[in-house]
């Protein structure tokens, strides 16, 4: 069991009268700055994917007090506008291929990713037949002792995994006993995420980094778990501050992972109730969601129905009084310096801030459009080399994340599903919004050389302006038959 400073943690009086919490988050949290899409979606995609109409509806899942009270929040009324099926909006989703984490080869159109809402809805409504309710309360007792004993949170995720009903009735039953068990549970899910911040796009048991990072297996009991690490929460005052807080949302993921399992599993269900993008930190069995994302969703309905389930529970204590006070404080945490990982110190292994992201390789696409497009209203690239029209997809992608153009292309092999020649062709021009004339450009597709040549014209001022883009390794006799002046 838990003692007074054994975790690392002690009791912080707070001298402002305004918080019943431990600590004062007001003074960690800053402004929240624009997040860049580059990479990650087209410009308007979150802004489309809020455009659905969806309630949530919390629905009283209990079938027998004694195993605990249960709710299970679904999405009901999911409703797509017209203007969504034609949106050309996009994004790309992380995926988890056995023990890697990566990003998967394509984006997701909106239209898509709005039909799996859809669908959504009526695989929600399965959680809650009578047959799986009662088998729920089977689980109860046996998910109960894994909470209370177990020192793997490997062994805790994956029966939040398997049975969200049944866990989501047991951790009621740990609130409601307002003892130290619920204390200890979130302590260990709190070391977990910092252990799975190291290398996140691996995904490797709890043990084997547990044992990378301490030199030893994991050990047997809770005590000497909290023990080895009490010392990484005190490395400085911002850490303490910053565990804090941690510890804080670690109760409300775990909550939130068996009070609505459709929703936290699924990406477009966190994008769409944030607004936000994803980013993860991936256990074993399961995805952990960044600290800021959490408070996003602490801060929207759904943190509402899970303060209500708290409230009917009658959870008590400083954890349930800080995660009121987030909901009600504004701000973020810079993204970065919010999430603890392990780093080697000389003196053993200690908790810092900030954590290894995973870096998008850089692509000759993304080095031009970083480089040279975003730089200029304009820009003519002769020799395009795409090798099909998945190149230029990806390519399209990752200049709508960009900033506002207007593309114009020509080059054979971007039309193709495989490339059936050399890469040696192609013309592009490029527009920034801020170009004159840029929303009466057009391409004038009767002087078209395919892959050599093509004319964009602009208005400016009630007058034409022609935009003349030549890629010729020609010689002159060909030169003069192909481009006549």
């Amino acid at each position: 069991m838990l003692t007074n400073g054994s975790d690392g943690f002690t009791t912080v009086v707070n001298k402002k009268k305004r918080s019943r919490g431990g600590i004062d988050f007001s003074n960690m949290l800053t402004k929240q700055m624009p997040t860049p899409l580059d990479g990650v979606a087209t410009a308007n995609y979150f802004q489309a994917l809020q455009t659905m109409e969806v309630k949530f509806e919390a629905i009283d899942a209990t079938v027998d007090k004694k195993y605990g009270i249960r709710h299970h929040v679904r999405p009901v009324d999911v409703k797509r506008p017209e203007a969504l099926k034609s949106s050309t909006e996009s994004a790309f989703f992380v995926e988890k291929h056995h023990t890697k984490i990566r990003k998967a080869p394509k984006p997701s159109p909106v239209v898509e990713v709005t039909e799996s809402m859809i669908s959504d809805e009526n695989t929600a409504l399965l959680n809650t037949l009578v047959d799986r309710l009662e088998d729920a309360d089977k689980r109860v007792d046996d998910i109960s002792k894994i909470l209370g004993n177990a020192t793997n949170p490997d062994h805790i995720m994956k029966k939040a995994v398997e049975s969200p009903l049944a866990f989501n009735s047991a951790l009621s039953l740990k609130m409601a006993a307002s003892d130290n068990e619920i204390e200890e549970l979130v302590q260990l899910h709190m070391i977990n995420r910092v252990l799975s911040a190291n290398k996140p796009d691996e995904d490797t048991t709890f043990a084997t980094k547990w044992k990378k990072f301490m030199g030893k297996s994991v050990p047997s009991k809770r005590h000497d778990i909290f023990a080895a690490c009490s010392k990484w929460w005190q490395t400085t005052p911002k850490i303490f501050e910053l565990a804090r807080f941690t510890k804080a949302l670690s109760t409300f993921e775990l909550s939130l992972m068996s009070i609505a399992p459709t929703l936290f599993t699924n990406d477009h269900w966190i994008q769409y109730v944030t607004g936000y993008p994803i980013e993860w930190i991936p256990a074993h069995h399961v995805r952990l969601l960044h600290p800021n994302t959490l408070l996003r969703l602490l801060r929207s309905e759904l943190g509402e129905l899970c303060m209500a389930h708290w409230r009917e529970v009658q959870w008590q204590g400083h954890l349930f009084d800080e995660l009121e006070e987030l909901r009600q404080l504004e701000g973020h945490y810079p993204a970065d310096e919010s999430v603890l990982q392990l780093q080697v110190a000389e003196d053993g292994s200690r908790v810092d801030r900030g954590h290894e992201r995973r870096q998008e390789e850089r692509t000759p696409g993304h080095l031009l459009i970083d480089n040279l497009l975003s730089k200029y209203a304009l820009t003519c690239v002769q020799e395009t080399k795409f090798a099909d029209r998945s190149h230029l997809s990806n390519f399209k992608f990752h200049l709508e994340s960009a900033f506002e153009h207007k593309l114009f292309l020509r080059d054979v092999n971007a039309l193709l599903d495989r490339p059936t020649r050399g890469r040696s062709n192609g013309v592009l021009t490029v527009l920034r919004s801020d170009f004159p004339g840029f929303d009466s450009a057009m391409n004038l597709t009767h002087m078209t050389v395919p892959g050599r040549y093509l004319v964009v014209r602009v208005t400016v001022e009630h007058a034409p302006v022609y935009i003349h883009n030549v890629y010729a390794p020609v010689d002159k006799q060909e030169n003069n038959s192909s481009f006549p002046v």
